[in-house]
């Protein structure tokens, strides 16, 4: 399965790439940031229109008003007969859940109608969780929303797949840190291999671990950890998956370097759904199309695999997760358009030409009526005018040459 795993992931690089880079140049113009002028072009003209901020900030406050407004609710539909006397109750309940329960709801929504609007289509996750305070009682248990940034979904280029839960894999990716990573190991998020304990009939004294021992769990825990160190390291891979997070640090203003403050520490992970055989009970091995040796019938499977180390660190049926839901993967998508293409236009790509048109348009005119007001100057060899002191003037030359004749 982890070889099902990286050729997946590879077999779909090239298409996510692609996208990317164009999502980082709409980005830029989101950010509008004015470019330092090249060397000799000081006094030109280097205004940036804003023209992808006025469409975006429209689209997205229509999308906001229209969704979280003062009369904003959940309505609830039953799928039966005797579903239509609860309907109501269940709308007011998720209504409060969403509105005043759930952690930090509005920004999440917010932030999912953004790059619904501006990237063409938008994802979210949306895992069910349950916190707890110190003294092991209930705070809060539901959904959470956590949008996904664009690099963090692969997604294979697969024909006549509308909606994420039709793909036949999905990959996420994100970060933990080793205390998260031992805490998941505790809880059983991440069932790495357990340890049974064999004991002998007469005595009782333990013989030995069967499987995997006590200091062999704990190397394997050492290894993943000292890879994703090993994985900070290479900068090349990095600033290839994390363009757009650089881009939007730079349009912050911020020096913000995600591997060498951080990257060290933290361990890279991809969630994997995707259809899978398992195995029949008593096979150990067995290759992915050796159909004796597995069930006949495919499972979907989440599957928790470390890249750095090459380390399957949880694997679990989404039946055991989400039995009841008709969409087992946990990832929410929302597009702006239903043009036939899973991977439509949206506002970024759409205004990228008309924002560098007029940005030209705008600078052309602007250095042409600085030509206008202050002229070119030429001056002889031995006039003695300096040009630095000429531009002081209150009408000075926009730029002076020296000539011979």
């Amino acid at each position: 399965i982890a070889e099902r795993i990286r050729a997946n992931h590879k077999s779909a690089r090239d298409s996510h790439r692609q996208r990317i880079d164009h999502y980082r140049e709409s980005l830029r113009q989101w950010h509008n940031r004015v470019e330092a002028p090249l060397a000799g072009a000081h006094q030109d003209s280097n205004f940036s229109v804003p023209f992808t901020q006025w469409v975006t900030f429209s689209k997205w406050s229509r999308y906001l008003q229209s969704l979280l407004g003062d009369d904003a609710e959940v309505v609830a539909e039953g799928n039966g007969p005797v579903d239509g006397d609860v309907a109501a109750k269940v709308g007011r309940f998720m209504t409060a859940v969403i509105f005043r329960m759930m952690p930090n709801a509005f920004l999440s929504f917010a932030e999912w109608l953004f790059a619904a609007s501006f990237f063409g289509r938008g994802f979210v996750y949306r895992p069910w969780v349950v916190e707890r305070d110190e003294d092991g009682s209930v705070i809060y248990q539901g959904p959470e929303m956590n949008p996904i940034p664009p690099e963090d979904l692969v997604l294979p280029a697969q024909e006549r797949a509308r909606t994420i839960q039709e793909m036949s894999w999905v990959h996420r990716q994100y970060w933990l840190d080793p205390n998260d990573f031992i805490d998941g190991i505790e809880s059983g998020v991440f069932n790495l291999p357990s340890v049974e304990k064999v004991y002998d009939e007469a005595t009782g004294e333990e013989l030995r671990a069967d499987g995997e021992s006590e200091s062999e769990r704990e190397e394997l825990i050492h290894r993943i950890i000292k890879g994703a160190m090993e994985d900070g390291e290479r900068s090349d891979l990095h600033q290839e998956d994390d363009d757009i997070k650089r881009e939007e640090a730079m349009g912050e203003g911020v020096s913000r370097d995600f591997y060498d403050d951080q990257g060290l520490q933290r361990i890279r992970v991809w969630e994997c759904y995707l259809w899978w055989r398992p195995l029949k009970d008593g096979v150990e091995r067995a290759t992915e199309f050796e159909i004796r040796s597995r069930e006949p019938k495919r499972v979907r499977m989440v599957v928790h695999y470390c890249p750095a180390s090459e380390q399957i660190i949880g694997i679990r049926p989404l039946s055991e997760i989400y039995g009841k839901m008709r969409s087992q993967i946990p990832i929410s998508e929302c597009a702006v358009a239903c043009d036939g293409r899973y991977w439509t236009m949206g506002i970024g790509h759409q205004s990228f030409d008309i924002q560098e048109e007029l940005t030209r348009v705008h600078n052309q005119m602007t250095d042409s009526l600085d030509m206008s007001i202050f002229p070119h100057l030429l001056y002889g060899a031995g006039s003695g005018l300096d040009p630095d002191k000429a531009r002081q003037l209150v009408i000075g030359p926009r730029g002076a040459s020296e000539v011979t004749d």
